[in-house]
């Protein structure tokens, strides 16, 4: 009887010890994620002249997929959470980057049991091909200029992003067109 005792009371403080450690903190991140933080802020509306002008580099490529989310306490545009992503140049419309890949940092995402969602903030996708406005960050990660405005999804010759819908050539000869002034 005693050893029974003692095997239940055993199991007991493992089970509480195992839920206290592992089980419920992972739960309270369930919970949080699910309700997460919703960062809003105001920019203002961009062009292609205006976001060729402010882009560091405008390239064409595919994204490889989500690196990492970083918690950083600096709070840039309103989030202080991060995700970046892996994209694989194909073709650069403005200044040229020697990296084989490169690093786009976008607000929002999740990071230690924290999910943010920044409106506004342009979306990437796993193996979408997009033309981006990029710009430096200042810690020197590439960003996208304008947010959404300046992501646009290539598909079936077509550019579209959050605002419009173009043909692939025409939004290229803009920008071409806004480079040889």
């Amino acid at each position: 009887m005693t050893r029974r005792l003692l095997t239940w009371i055993g199991i007991s403080i493992f089970g509480a010890v195992l839920f206290g450690a592992v089980i419920y903190p992972q739960l309270q991140c369930a919970l949080q994620r699910q309700s997460g933080e919703f960062v809003s802020w105001s920019l203002a509306a961009k062009n292609i002249p205006d976001l060729t002008k402010e882009a560091g580099t405008i390239v064409i490529g595919t994204v490889q997929g989500k690196l990492a989310s970083v918690e950083d306490k600096s709070e840039w545009r309103g989030a202080d959470v991060y995700t970046d992503f892996a994209l694989t140049p194909k073709r650069f419309l403005k200044n040229p980057q020697p990296d084989k890949d490169l690093v786009v940092r976008l607000a929002g995402g999740i990071a230690k049991c924290r999910a943010v969602r920044v409106e506004g903030e342009a979306s990437l996708k796993s193996g979408e091909t997009v033309l981006l406005f990029l710009s430096k960050a200042r810690d020197g990660e590439w960003i996208v200029a304008g947010a959404s405005q300046g992501k646009y999804k290539l598909s079936g010759g077509k550019a579209i992003n959050s605002h419009s819908e173009t043909p692939r050539s025409v939004l290229e000869k803009k920008i071409l067109r806004v480079l040889a002034e």
